[in-house]
């Protein structure tokens, strides 16, 4: 009996442009012109009587290596490559900035919330386990995301997402701290901004370090290429 699954053209297609969207060298508007050049072979072959999935692999060794492509294209496209490689470190930094200020924003609110039901002296030990709470949800997005795929977790990190995100809990923050500065004693809001400044250097150490393992686990794996 025949147990060969059943070839599917637009899944391969799909699988074979997501590699070549991977690449920084290319652009949408390349990588649909290699779709259309693929498509024709695809046409071609099957004229000659070629079934639908050897016109598919043939087609492709004729478009050319993924790598070949790239490198060709990044011929042409030099500042698209470019844009392409900071663009990464650009989301990086914004979605660190972004998690910083919204962790410090929900951090005041609740405090200043405990503030008014009367918890004065307990404020110290609210922020600490906030913070504590909040250090803890990026994992949690990650394990979630890698577990069930289900995480719209691209969306959260689209540059003009984490912009506005940014410019708006950094201006409510900023008008929170007015407020605490003017309605918490002194020594109280000092410990409130010395725990969130702990919080940050932690946090900030947590992540040089698991990108520190990260990285050498890659190269001794021979995942990425280390800039000499």
């Amino acid at each position: 009996m025949d147990n060969r699954t059943e070839f599917r053209i637009e899944k391969g297609i799909e699988i074979w442009k997501a590699g070549l969207i991977q690449n920084s060298n290319m652009t949408q508007d390349n990588v649909e012109e290699l779709e259309s050049h693929l498509l024709d072979e695809i046409h071609e072959l099957q004229e000659i009587g070629l079934s639908l999935e050897e016109s598919f692999l043939i087609a492709k060794k004729r478009i050319g290596k993924t790598k070949e492509l790239a490198n060709e294209f990044g011929k042409v496209n030099k500042g698209v490559n470019l844009r392409n490689r900071i663009l990464p470190y650009l989301k990086g930094i914004l979605c660190f900035l972004a998690f910083m200020s919204t962790t410090e924003l929900l951090t005041n609110a609740l405090v200043l919330l405990g503030d008014k039901f009367g918890f004065n002296s307990y404020l110290n030990w609210i922020s600490i386990a906030l913070l504590i709470v909040f250090s803890l949800i990026p994992f949690a997005i990650i394990v979630r995301k890698y577990k069930t795929h289900d995480f719209p977790i691209n969306h959260l990190m689209s540059i003009p997402f984490l912009v506005i995100t940014v410019m708006i809990t950094k201006s409510l923050t900023y008008l929170t701290l007015i407020y605490m500065s003017r309605h918490i004693q002194v020594e109280i809001f000092g410990s409130l901004r010395m725990n969130f400044s702990v919080f940050g250097l932690v946090f900030s150490l947590l992540i040089l370090i698991l990108s520190s393992f990260i990285y050498y686990i890659s190269k001794r794996d021979n995942k990425i290429i280390v800039a000499e």
